[in-house]
């Protein structure tokens, strides 16, 4: 009896895809990450092996990171990334920022709010100078809580000062404190100089007439090394922290975080400068002006659980 052959099933050959869909298809796969790494704050795929080791030390629950931008026209250049803004403060631990060259209606620093969202909180903006600028502070509320309102530094003049240092006092755990920030003149150099002379004469006085000793100044002093005027801070106990560059070539310290080491014991020694436009922006410096900033935020680390020495 002869023998059935059995069948074999033969495979059905799959279908390709022509070269020109899957180029397609890798390509949305490739801008889907993107956009999801930059919603993220993630990295991007080109920036993980390049990107320098910039990121500072993280602050711990015990401590609290205070930080100064001079964010270039804020909230009147259309330009300004928002989303990065906001991944700069959260990526660096920032809890406090003082905010210069806030413009118009501080709706710059309302939009920045919104994209950082829950628990950041702003105080109430500073008057508008002479040339239209403002100053203020935000704050993370679930760490910091501001006490009081901010207001004008006491005994500061419009006629002497081009925009009024602005104030603020603010407590975290047992550190009380107050913030005093400004933005001096640059075009001027004899105004400056008066500025930083009656800045340092009034923080004496401050310091000398009320309880509170734990005074930081912070913000854009427009220092420059062939003028400078920081002795004038030092004579009265004032040190700076900040050692880097913080314009985006590097070569002037124009902002800073001034203290008395005398009475904020506070500080733990530790300070820095964000090189954002190295760390975001591959070292475009006309991108980061025009995006961000001309200047890179600036930050310093305090202890919350010493005892409050004031």
């Amino acid at each position: 009896m002869a023998r059935k052959r059995s069948k074999r099933k033969r495979k059905q050959k799959q279908p390709k895809l022509p070269p020109l869909l899957i180029l397609v298809i890798l390509l949305i796969a490739a801008a889907w990450s993107v956009g999801t790494a930059y919603r993220n704050n993630l990295p991007l795929p080109w920036q993980t092996q390049e990107q320098p080791a910039a990121t500072p030390v993280e602050a711990g629950q015990d401590e609290l990171r205070i930080a100064s931008w001079n964010i270039r026209q804020f909230g009147s250049r259309a330009s300004t990334d928002i989303r990065l803004l906001s991944g700069i403060i959260v990526d660096h631990k920032f809890d406090i920022v003082a905010i210069q060259e806030v413009q118009r209606d501080g709706s710059g620093v309302d939009r920045l709010l919104n994209e950082l969202g829950y628990p950041w909180r702003g105080t109430r903006l500073g008057e508008r100078s002479r040339s239209g600028e403002r100053l203020a502070y935000i704050y993370r509320g679930d760490r910091v809580q501001e006490i009081g309102q901010a207001s004008n530094l006491p005994g500061a003049s419009s006629r002497v000062f081009e925009r009024v240092p602005y104030r603020a006092t603010f407590r975290a755990g047992n550190f009380d404190f107050e913030l005093i920030t400004l933005h001096l003149s640059w075009g001027d150099v004899a105004q400056r100089e008066d500025e930083m002379k009656t800045l340092a004469s009034l923080v004496a006085k401050r310091i000398q007439s009320q309880g509170e000793k734990d005074i930081i100044i912070l913000g854009d002093l427009n220092e420059q090394k062939s003028r400078p005027n920081l002795s004038y801070m030092s004579v009265v106990g004032w040190d700076t922290v900040v050692k880097l560059g913080t314009n985006l070539s590097g070569r002037e310290i124009y902002d800073h975080i001034l203290l008395n080491p005398t009475h904020t014991r506070e500080y733990l020694g530790r300070s820095g400068v964000v090189l954002f436009d190295e760390i975001y922006l591959n070292n475009d410096d006309r991108t980061a002006a025009d995006k961000v900033s001309d200047h890179r935020p600036v930050w310093a680390d305090f202890s919350i659980v010493m005892p409050d020495d004031d």
